[in-house]
């Protein structure tokens, strides 16, 4: 059945109707706006800043990928079995044993469409050109590998260079899996009060 915002996209959709509201909040400085989120909150950050200026600042953490990566390479496994009722049910319907790339292809173009070309995040990423980005990972990350995420790092730095605006780009990687360490904690509380000040 065709959906109008399926799965990730509904979310930011949501989120851009909540920057619509808060730019109605008197006390809500508009031009401040900062958006933060960890894992699936982390992938919808990134959407949702690549396409909303209003989102002035913006850190996914543990979020940063790439569908396409993950699935050429075989480590597509971490990030559905966050969903894994839906790729077992789908893996029914398509007569397979179990869940397989082909199986996640499907899902994924099903529930996702366009996630692992136009909306993948090395092609969303670059449109936060010139809006300070802090980009928090991990090398041992099941659920965003961390060669998927070196992709869309790279296209990220390309396209702060060619903005002229590498100063607002950082980068904070550290050797741990599917978490945020406290440094990377801290460092995007001081990441905000430098950029949204």
């Amino acid at each position: 059945e065709p959906m109008e915002h399926p799965f990730f996209y509904d979310t930011v959709w949501d989120l851009w109707r909540l920057v619509d509201f808060l730019e109605t909040v008197p006390e809500i400085d508009a031009k401040r706006l900062g958006m933060i989120g960890f894992s699936m909150g982390g992938i919808e950050t990134w959407m949702a800043a690549s396409a909303d200026e209003r989102i002035r600042a913006s850190v996914p953490a543990i979020g940063v990928q790439s569908f396409r990566w993950s699935l050429e390479r075989d480590l597509w496994q971490g990030r559905a079995r966050t969903i894994q009722p839906v790729h077992d049910a789908a893996a029914k319907d398509l007569g397979e044993e179990k869940s397989n790339a082909k199986v996640c292809r499907q899902v994924w173009d099903k529930i996702l469409p366009g996630i692992t070309e136009q909306f993948d995040c090395p092609s969303l990423l670059r449109l936060c050109a010139g809006r300070p980005l802090l980009i928090l990972g991990g090398t041992k990350d099941g659920n965003c590998p961390y060669g998927g995420a070196k992709v869309a790092i790279e296209s990220a730095r390309r396209a702060y260079a060619e903005a002229k605006a590498s100063d607002k780009l950082q980068v904070i990687v550290e050797d741990v899996g599917h978490t945020v360490t406290a440094k990377q904690r801290a460092a995007s509380l001081a990441f905000f009060e430098k950029w949204l000040k």
